[in-house]
């Protein structure tokens, strides 16, 4: 049965829907029911999870967690009486699948309640535990969740190690010392994934020190997956995006040699050597680089026509030294012929003259509204902004 359903034509009863869950031998038909019962997330539902939870039932209780923790998604309704029971669950709760599926719907809720019943399983024996304890602190910036997914970017199970790495690298945008020593430990780490997540969260941080590293990961590109996949790979993506982050001159001939050979194809390899100089100036200068939103439209009457908006400041210098700017808007004609979504955008790049530097959308939806074919929104994930005023391009 679709998961598409409206809730309110929903036909199966709370009580199916449960049978359901537990007995069908289907993985995504159980789960087609479980998700049904997150969006119907009325007081019935929350109740009936209640009585999951407190049977003696491990199967269960591990159920009622995975209700709980999506009830009413996507707007999650009685998350606080949620929270309440799964907290009173972790305290005496010993199964490992129990504890696993708390700590996933803990992670769902997002509830800082959360972060110090969750941390003292770090030590849990069982990976499977550890995982979900590292999947519900994800995004929490409190000292004690950060303190616990540094101590599990040292795990001995790849999967707890790769993902403590990504809280750390970009679930989050607090920058410490500890933090920095933390990924920088994990890029050389034997698994793509991992070290790539390193590798791309001290990009963000501009961390530097990692230029070698990320130099040798370049060089060694093909090792991380097949070429025939390199839109679909993560690790290698994240090495690319990496890249584009640092914005560093000393990536710019492997960058090159990559974007004239096995990776000709690829927008974001050649966004790494567009944004790179545009960077380094920002630098000189003292400029801020901002976040933004790109959307193209085609219409019959006045051709491409593009419009990008800033929003909040990010910072490359030391506290202090970033002046606010206003949000403005930029639109205006451009003169290319319909054809491959990337070289639409890379020419929008062009055209616009105020240093937009980096598309980070690999491959925009398309859409057909009103009779226009509508170019779904691109991601300008760095603008260069002079911190003198006006935006301008040098």
């Amino acid at each position: 049965m679709s998961t598409d359903l409206d809730p309110k034509n929903e036909p199966r009863t709370t009580e199916e829907l449960i049978r359901i869950a537990l007995t069908e031998e289907d993985e995504d038909a159980a789960w087609d029911a479980v998700v049904a019962l997150h969006r119907r997330g009325n007081r019935e539902v929350l109740e009936a999870a209640r009585g999951l939870c407190q049977s003696p039932s491990p199967k269960e209780q591990a159920l009622g967690a995975n209700i709980l923790g999506q009830l009413g998604s996507p707007e999650l309704t009685f998350p606080d009486e949620s929270v309440e029971i799964l907290l009173q669950m972790l305290e005496t709760d010993t199964d490992p699948e129990v504890l696993y599926s708390l700590g996933i719907a803990l992670g769902h809720i997002h509830d800082p309640r959360a972060i110090e019943p969750l941390s003292q399983l770090k030590r849990h024996p069982i990976a499977n535990v550890r995982y979900g304890i590292v999947f519900g602190l994800l995004g929490h910036e409190d000292e004690t969740a950060v303190r616990t997914l540094i101590d599990l970017t040292r795990d001995k199970d790849v999967e707890v190690r790769n993902w403590a790495t990504f809280g750390l690298s970009q679930q989050i945008d607090l920058d410490t010392r500890e933090i920095q020593d933390a990924l920088l430990a994990r890029i050389a780490d034997p698994h793509p994934s991992t070290r790539a997540e390193a590798l791309y969260g001290l990009a963000l941080r501009e961390n530097f020190r990692i230029i070698d590293r990320l130099k040798w990961e370049l060089n060694h590109i093909e090792g991380i997956c097949p070429l025939e996949d390199v839109y679909e790979d993560y690790a290698m993506d994240l090495i690319i995006k990496a890249a584009v982050e640092i914005g560093h001159p000393e990536l710019l001939p492997v960058l090159e040699e990559l974007h004239e050979g096995p990776l000709e194809e690829d927008v974001m390899v050649e966004i790494a050597i567009r944004s790179t100089p545009l960077r380094m100036e920002a630098r000189e200068r003292g400029a801020c680089l901002a976040k933004g939103d790109l959307s193209l439209m085609k219409t019959e009457e006045s051709g491409w026509t593009g419009a990008l908006s800033l929003g909040e400041a990010m910072q490359i210098l030391p506290e202090g030294q970033e002046e606010q700017k206003t949000v403005r808007l930029i639109s205006g004609p451009l003169e290319v012929e319909p054809g491959d979504t990337e070289e639409v955008l890379l020419a929008f790049i062009d055209d616009v003259t105020l240093s937009c530097v980096s598309l980070m959308e690999e491959s925009p939806a398309y859409e057909i509204f009103s009779g226009e074919l509508l170019i779904g929104r691109g991601y300008f994930e760095r603008v260069w902004k002079p911190k003198s005023g006006e935006m301008n391009h040098a």
